[in-house]
């Protein structure tokens, strides 16, 4: 139910013919809930099977299950920050006008900054499988000590 109302604001934003900030910050959130929904697949498949690893059992899809759903954790919650700011400052402010420019760089700011940060964080994890929740984590590999 909330993959279909992700992808149907999506649709929505989409093809919506003004492209503001809201515009398009609310396609990026849209984005990555209905991406977000996708990825919750070998959880709902785990959790069918009494809590088996199932797709979990793969440890490509154990890791790439882990960085992509923390990714869009953070992502998600950075892109509903930039729209509260904007709108709070357009509140605040009614004649000031915020530059997409300037949004847009914090968003491909973040994103690269993402990028390094979990590349370094996670070169030195191990990837484990957890029944109890049931889903995959990080965690830090012992190797990596004198690097931590």
């Amino acid at each position: 139910s909330s993959g279909i109302n992700a992808e149907y604001g999506l649709r929505y934003f989409w093809c919506s013919t003004r492209r503001t900030l809201s515009t398009l910050l609310y396609i990026a959130l849209s984005t990555m809930d209905t991406c977000m929904c996708f990825v919750h697949v070998p959880v709902t498949c785990s959790l069918l099977l009494s809590r088996d690893q199932a797709m979990f059992g793969s440890m490509v899809i154990c890791a790439s299950w882990t960085i992509v759903f923390k990714f869009l954790q953070k992502m998600g919650m950075f892109v509903v920050m930039l729209l509260s700011v904007s709108r709070a400052i357009v509140i605040a402010r009614p004649f000031t006008r915020i530059r997409k420019i300037h949004v847009i760089s914090a968003f491909i700011g973040y994103f690269i900054f993402l990028m390094v940060h979990d590349f370094i964080e996670l070169s030195c994890s191990e990837f484990k499988y957890s029944s109890d929740g049931p889903f995959c984590y990080a965690a830090k590999d012992q190797s990596c000590a004198p690097y931590a």
